[in-house]
């Protein structure tokens, strides 16, 4: 971006700050500008787009830079035409299995005479043929999952008391 990008990219901001029920003033526009001024406009409002959709709380600046970072690479992927969900976009996950949900995706019990499936909620029952899920093992060590935890978990600097 160049200082001609200012004005939208203050509108941009602004409008995911209002999002989150925050008011950002020319300050913190500023500054989160300085931080993201090597990625294209098109990339930042989308960026900040993302954010206003899926943060609780005002996003840190490095959640702002690291936003950037992952829709600049699917900018770059796709041609221009940048998806919602980053990491669906790309197939790139740090757990193939989960694909950074948490849960182990496609498990079926057979439905075959007792069920004999740990964690499907049947287990030594008689029924039939059911989808489950259960917790993946990455819970523990997934970083896609343990950023999101961390967001979820402390407030933005303005939200302390």
């Amino acid at each position: 971006m160049t200082d001609v990008d200012v004005d939208q990219f203050t509108q941009a901001y602004r409008h995911m700050a209002a999002r989150l029920g925050k008011a950002a003033d020319g300050t913190a526009c500023m500054d989160a500008f300085a931080d993201v001024r090597h990625y294209p406009l098109a990339v930042v409002v989308t960026a900040l787009e993302h954010l206003g959709k899926t943060c609780r709380f005002m996003p840190r600046p490095v959640q702002v830079i690291d936003a950037c970072g992952d829709a600049a690479r699917t900018h770059a992927t796709h041609g221009g035409d940048v998806p919602a969900d980053i990491n669906h976009a790309l197939g790139v996950f740090a757990c193939p299995v989960c694909e950074d949900t948490g849960f182990e995706r496609r498990l079926a019990c057979p439905g075959v005479g007792v069920c004999h499936m740990g964690h499907c909620g049947h287990e030594g029952q008689p029924n039939t043929a059911h989808a489950f899920t259960r917790r993946c093992a990455c819970c523990g060590w997934n970083p896609v999952l343990a950023r999101e935890r961390d967001v979820m978990r402390r407030p933005a600097d303005g939200d302390r008391t």
